[in-house]
């Protein structure tokens, strides 16, 4: 064997059969021929987390507490586990534990086919035959078992209803609804942020906001610039390259390739989250090649609901759509920091906003967090 694929001591390198009793294609082609109902229908996007939409599927041809896997499509051999009732196409692999896995197995081999995932794209698609050949690399008792001991306490995994977010029922609106165009720059106060080059910076606990499309924006945690600013949560982020939109939950720096959008009134924190969303489905506008600044961000239009007399935001309708959705509950529980608005940023509102001395120097721990422990380890000593 090649050096390279010697394992580490106490590791052997096994096949992911070894932890799944069936790993199978999902049951379903085309969506299209499916009615709407309540039980979420997993395709080979990896966009919130590869559900499709939910439909009216007969409990026989639904699974639980499965690892998915893409076949197909940009991001091919990703992994997901899935600890309640879904269906699958028949491009994703649907694999089941073996009775009696530990939840922190499960996790492990999650993270590793996900480690691996750059083997795979449109080009070489992810099917039973490619995935019976993956082989990860488990710590092993003297036995040659996998050491579930170990691997607990490597990653100090907890059982799944402890850490497992309760899934909201999906809620249905019913009644018409208005709709109309919206501008951007109609409703947000555009702002790049401070700085541009990384590299230059010193390693240190202040979040930092940059252009990828992973992690919420957040590139790496770095020392504040003398002529940076940190930004309280609540902000909207759109990075100018690839137009994802971000909701930040926690104090962070921004560099110039991200446009941070800023209420011009007071919103809920539900319309943010409906505003993303929609601006998100708009990203395929964007690319290296066709950036989105400021000018050309402010005039992105976009349909939201909006009262049939004065033709304002609905925000009441918006709020009953996210918190109708499925992790409402779990995402709302970070979300313990006010909603900004211009007036509430700047003295000068609906102006250019200039921070005040004390916005600049405001310590992280100021603005208010869901995660006080992750706070504290962001200051510094």
């Amino acid at each position: 064997m090649n050096s390279m694929l010697q394992p580490p001591r106490n590791h052997a390198y096994l096949p992911i059969s070894t932890v799944f009793s069936e790993i199978k294609r999902g049951d379903f082609h085309a969506s299209s021929k499916l009615e709407t109902g309540d039980v979420p229908l997993v395709s080979c996007d990896t966009l919130d987390d590869g559900i499709e939409g939910y439909f009216d599927i007969p409990t026989s041809k639904t699974q639980q507490n499965c690892v998915t896997i893409t076949c197909d499509g940009v991001y091919a051999g990703t992994a997901f586990f899935r600890p309640y009732r879904f269906a699958a196409k028949d491009n994703v692999l649907v694999c089941r534990p073996k009775k009696d896995t530990s939840p922190s197995v499960i996790y492990y081999i999650v993270a590793l086919i996900n480690a691996g995932r750059w083997r795979f794209c449109y080009a070489r698609k992810c099917y039973l035959n490619k995935v019976g050949k993956i082989l990860i690399p488990y710590p092993v008792t003297s036995d040659g078992a996998i050491d579930a001991r170990e691997i607990n306490r490597r990653i100090k995994a907890r059982p799944f209803s402890e850490i497992m977010p309760r899934i909201t029922p999906l809620k249905s609106i019913t009644g018409k609804l208005k709709f109309r165009l919206f501008e951007l720059g109609k409703l947000f106060h555009l702002e790049r942020g401070d700085f541009h080059s990384l590299s230059k910076l010193e390693q240190g606990y202040y979040p930092t906001v940059s252009r990828i499309s992973s992690n919420n924006g957040v590139v790496g945690h770095y020392m504040k610039p003398s002529r940076a600013h940190v930004y309280p949560p609540s902000i909207m982020t759109v990075s100018t390259v690839t137009g994802d939109t971000f909701i930040q939950f926690e104090g962070f720096m921004s560099t110039d390739n991200v446009v941070m959008c800023i209420p011009k009134n007071r919103m809920k924190l539900t319309t943010l989250f409906f505003i993303a969303n929609m601006m998100n489905r708009m990203k395929w506008r964007y690319s290296y090649g066709r950036q989105c600044y400021k000018t050309k961000l402010a005039q992105t239009k976009m349909v939201l609901p909006a009262k049939d007399i004065s033709g304002e935001l609905d925000e009441d309708v918006m709020e009953k759509i996210v918190t109708g959705s499925t992790y409402w509950d779990f995402l709302q529980s970070r979300c313990s920091f006010p909603v900004i608005s211009v007036k509430d940023f700047s003295e000068k509102s609906g102006k250019k906003i200039k921070s005040t001395t004390s916005e600049k120097e405001m310590p992280l721990e100021a603005f208010p967090s869901s995660e006080p422990d992750h706070i504290s380890y962001l200051q510094p000593g």
